[in-house]
């Protein structure tokens, strides 16, 4: 459905998708050209408190407005009774909580929403919000809280266009699906910083591995990185080996150092970093190679090349087409993609049949070796 608005009335913007890193990376195209062809709206983008940095210090953004999920972390054994009295006092507080968002957004009175994610909580704020245009796709009944619906036309391609594709419906033409990261001066120091104590030169190629994962089923084993590290390391002289990782992930990195067999002199943790250090460190590589997420966006968005190692989802939505310095690695088995968190077989096959040699033909490709 395409609707002709009137622009010159368009002040202020909101756009909603609250999660996750990855997905809302590939919203920066959409952010830029709402922009372009708004340069005195308010635009205000509406992410919950761990995403938030992926926003920060884009100049085509008023305000970040945070959503709270409302969902307990685990806490120690020794106060499992503060957490007990914390879940009987949750329902209200949520209510309240979520009742003072609401309000917010209401008095902000948006001209217009765009829903990038289409679940049933940000298809009710859009519609909550009062704004005279709401913009979302054909997705269920969700629809229906939307007068601007968009239906996909085809399934599956990169995200980054299913979201542009919402501009298309109010006659804005994108200019580009490039994606955006910011970091600052500071961030890249600490970063050169660290390679520098760590003796490596800037004419090493420096190949970044990262084995993190949101699910279990998209990361490629921690063994098969540690033999792909030997391969690099025994054909390529000058490589470095930077072994990437966020939180709670450091365990895997190291165990992915522990597998590596041969010229560990040359093979580095990277250090712990906030997530615009973790961008620094990406857009200071040569290469990254990495399972699907994250890090995999971040190194788009920065034009560090990259190989994406792709199981259970469908490189063809994640990754950017016929871009040849960002080349992917997937499996050819029939049930993949299936984009499932947990395998149904309980065997990850999909990331069994993908060979480190086969990486490694990619590294050669990529780097341009003979």
């Amino acid at each position: 459905m395409t609707m002709q608005i009137d622009k010159r009335k368009i002040k202020k913007i909101l756009i909603l998708r609250p999660r996750a890193i990855g997905d809302v990376i590939l919203t920066t195209p959409f952010i830029r050209t709402l922009r372009k062809e708004f340069p005195q709206a308010q635009i205000d983008y509406v992410v919950e408190e761990f995403v938030k940095p992926v926003l920060e210090g884009n100049p085509h953004i008023s305000n970040i407005i945070i959503l709270k999920r409302h969902k307990l972390k685990k806490e120690p054994e020794n106060i499992k009774a503060i957490k007990n009295k914390l879940k009987k006092s949750m329902p209200s507080v949520k209510i309240i909580e979520d009742i003072r968002f609401y309000l917010k957004l209401i008095k902000e009175r948006y001209d217009i929403v765009f829903d990038l994610w289409g679940n049933l909580r940000t298809a009710l704020i859009s519609f909550l919000t009062g704004a005279k245009y709401r913009v979302g796709f054909t997705f269920r009944f969700r629809k229906y809280f939307y007068n601007i619906r968009v239906r996909p036309d085809i399934i599956p391609k990169y995200n980054a266009n299913y979201h542009l594709d919402l501009l298309r419906a109010i006659g804005v033409e994108p200019d580009s699906d490039r994606t955006e990261f910011y970091f600052n001066e500071s961030d890249d120091e600490f970063i050169k910083n660290f390679l520098k104590n760590a003796g490596i030169r800037e004419n090493d190629a420096i190949i970044g591995l990262s084995g993190s994962g949101s699910w279990v089923t998209k990361r490629w084993f921690e063994e098969k990185f540690s033999k792909l590290a030997d391969i690099i390391l025994k054909e390529i002289k000058n490589s470095k080996i930077i072994i990437l990782w966020g939180p709670g992930e450091k365990q895997m990195a190291e165990k992915i150092i522990n597998g590596i067999e041969s010229d560990k002199d040359r093979v580095f943790l990277a250090p712990e970093t906030n997530l615009k250090q973790f961008g620094a460190l990406i857009k200071n590589l040569t290469l990254l190679i990495t399972n699907d997420g994250a890090a995999s966006h971040i190194a788009v968005a920065v034009s560090t090349k990259s190989i994406t190692i792709y199981g259970p989802t469908n490189p063809i939505s994640w990754s950017p087409e016929g871009n040849k310095m960002h080349l992917t690695v997937s499996p050819l088995i029939k049930c993949a993609p299936c984009d499932k968190t947990i395998c149904p077989s309980g065997t990850i096959e999909c990331m069994k049949k993908i060979d480190e040699k086969e990486v490694f033909e990619k590294v050669k490709n990529i780097l341009e070796l003979s």
